[in-house]
């Protein structure tokens, strides 16, 4: 059947679609949906993001799960904690995972892990949104602005010379180097003035 409830969407490098939906996963091969819920894993947990690896390997996350699909089966490592709820995540050219939270951002890699978070110097907690850029930096989408990584140090993009007050609740970046900011208001309450679209050109 079709997927309904979407929450993210992903091509894949075999060009499958897949699907993250609040009542699991699907994929469409482009001739039919293969659904993956409970029974194959997933718990019924709300899919906030999918993601392939360089090995070709297919990853999700929900709020307090991360899933990888092995054959038919989605094996879970559960996040436990109270304080932090998996918003997205990405996985860079070295093969890290940043797992964007509303409470910092995880970044895992080699076995290590390491917290970014409102105790570091220009961090504001809520982040939504990540891309790595051909820079190899990651620019993350945060609920006061953008805030680029390089590596070793932050910077932090406010826009308000577009919208003052906005979250920046979606970032990607396309074959022409280009950056896409979608933003919304801080509040249901304020202006539709504040939320729109920016594009960056380098």
């Amino acid at each position: 059947h079709y997927p309904d409830n979407v929450r993210t969407i992903f091509s894949d490098s075999k060009n499958n679609i897949w699907v993250g939906t609040g009542n699991g996963i699907s994929m469409f091969d482009g001739k039919t949906w293969t659904n993956y819920d409970d029974g194959n894993g997933l718990s019924n947990d709300l899919i906030n993001s999918i993601r392939e690896d360089s090995a070709g390997n297919i990853w999700a996350c929900s709020s307090h799960a991360v899933y990888k699909l092995d054959g038919k089966k989605w094996n879970s490592l559960r996040f436990r904690n109270d304080t932090m709820a998996l918003r997205c995540f990405i996985i860079d050219k070295k093969g890290a995972f940043w797992f964007c939270t509303d409470n910092g951002v995880i970044r895992v890699f080699n076995n290590s892990i390491r917290l970014y978070y409102g105790r570091d110097p220009e961090i504001y907690n809520l982040f939504l949104s990540a891309i790595e850029t051909d820079r190899n930096e990651i620019w993350f989408g945060s609920g006061y602005g953008i805030l680029k990584f390089n590596g070793t140090s932050w910077n932090h993009i406010t826009l308000e010379e577009y919208f003052p007050y906005m979250i920046v609740s979606s970032i990607v970046n396309d074959k022409n180097r280009n950056i896409w900011v979608g933003t919304e208001p801080v509040a249901p309450m304020d202006s539709d003035e504040n939320a729109g679209l920016i594009r960056f050109d380098g």
